[in-house]
């Protein structure tokens, strides 16, 4: 939220520009090896507690906030963020309530998403997709995602497979406006009308 709030409040700053040249990189590279970790996850020593603290939760933890306000828009998803605030002022809160809270303004959406579907497949696995995009036909296209791997170590099992929600845009030359689509399978075939 630290890089979403500078944007609205000092955007002569580019702090979303800056967590997208330099943050992002950084996360990208730490969560690219087999002893990452996901952003949420059990902590039970001292040193379990100490190691989340790290680009990994801190720099992905931002990117996939951006991108979840990207999808939402700026109104739903900030009425979201206020909604949970409201509800869970002066006390602790888990993630899933956080996806509740954003899940009931997402509901609002012309095309709902699901928050906590979306938002779980990317803080409770560890690692990033590679998306590639291949033309099959005049008007369609084969889209499919895989696990970077930096090395070829063993990883750990994954509640997901290593499949993620992955929200992207298009547009054809026949349109005036983006059209959204999410991948949520290990591959999906677009047909642009």
């Amino acid at each position: 939220m630290e890089y979403v709030a500078s944007d609205v409040v000092q955007p002569q700053m580019g702090m979303q520009m800056y967590l997208q040249k330099n943050g992002m990189q950084r996360a990208l590279s730490a969560d690219s090896f087999s002893n990452s970790h996901p952003i949420s996850s059990e902590a039970n020593t001292p040193e379990s507690i100490a190691e989340m603290f790290d680009a990994i939760s801190y720099r992905k933890g931002a990117c996939i906030i951006r991108m979840l306000n990207e999808v939402m828009g700026d109104t739903m998803f900030f009425d979201g963020i206020k909604s949970y605030l409201t509800t869970y002022e002066y006390s602790n809160a888990q993630q899933s309530e956080l996806y509740s809270s954003i899940n009931e303004t997402a509901k609002e959406m012309e095309n709902p998403i699901d928050v906590e579907k979306l938002m779980s497949s990317w803080t409770l696995q560890m690692g990033y997709p590679i998306v590639h995009v291949e033309l099959v036909g005049e008007d369609t296209v084969n889209i499919t995602q895989n696990k970077y791997r930096y090395s070829g170590d063993k990883e750990p099992e994954s509640p997901f497979g290593y499949k993620w929600e992955i929200p992207f845009w298009y547009m054809t030359n026949e349109e005036t406006e983006n059209t959204k689509v999410c991948l949520a399978d290990r591959q999906n075939n677009v047909l642009f009308c």
